[in-house]
């Protein structure tokens, strides 16, 4: 049995349908691709000259950079929640005018089903945003090299893409550039956001990188702290 589709509703008419905490009322107009159905994004080429936290939208001036998820899960959930709000993600990214997908966590040791799950929120909430007129850079993260079978579906080729490094520490290395070299083979980004100073030098050996200090490392600048400090954030 398959769920009855809603040929041509109007937006209400597909909230009413819409089944709680699944965002199932966006199904009907995404493409999707892979084994496990990842919703597809559009290209994007956009280069933000700032990436600014979630939780602090509302302090930056409209076309001033992109805002990015790369904090707690629990400090964005609502963007999932509340998807089927239609103004609220648009007025949201108004204050910075690009969006970056949600960077729900691929913990190695999560369920492989919680990995998969995370990956899809991250590819639909994208995919609707950019249905609503939102420019929307991929946010790219991976987990072990079982991950590497389905993380990457869904991404456009070429364009922009965004990753984190502030918490990969030395000994996961080896097994993050394994990941990196992967995206770059099925992606072919023209530029590679990275937000954090982890694995400098190495990664612009790979690919055009455009690197982003974190929060932390502002902080600790801002207080003067020795740069052995804030070195792997």
């Amino acid at each position: 049995m398959t769920r009855r589709r809603l040929a041509n509703g109007s937006w209400g008419d597909r909230i009413n349908r819409n089944v709680y905490n699944l965002n199932s009322f966006c199904l009907d107009w995404l493409e999707f691709e892979g084994r496990f159905d990842m919703p597809k994004l559009k290209r994007c080429e956009i280069v933000p000259e700032k990436l600014f936290p979630f939780d602090e939208r509302n302090k930056y001036k409209e076309g001033d950079g992109a805002i990015a998820f790369y904090c707690e899960d629990g400090e964005f959930e609502s963007v999932w929640l509340r998807a089927n709000r239609y103004p609220h993600m648009p007025a949201i990214v108004s204050h910075a005018g690009v969006s970056l997908t949600p960077d729900f966590s691929l913990y190695t040791d999560y369920p492989v089903a919680t990995q998969i799950w995370n990956v899809y929120r991250t590819r639909l909430l994208g995919a609707l945003w950019q249905s609503q007129g939102i420019d929307v850079i991929p946010s790219v993260s991976w987990g072990d090299e079982h991950s590497l079978e389905w993380c990457f579906d869904g991404l456009p080729s070429g364009g922009t893409i965004a990753i984190s490094t502030c918490h990969v520490r030395r000994p996961d290395h080896e097994g993050f550039l394994q990941g990196f070299k992967a995206m770059l083979l099925r992606c072919n980004p023209e530029t590679v956001l990275v937000y954090g100073r982890g694995l400098k030098g190495q990664l612009e050996q790979l690919a055009n990188v455009r690197r982003y200090d974190s929060r932390l490392t502002q902080i600790y600048e801002q207080r003067r702290l020795p740069l052995e400090a804030i070195k792997s954030t």
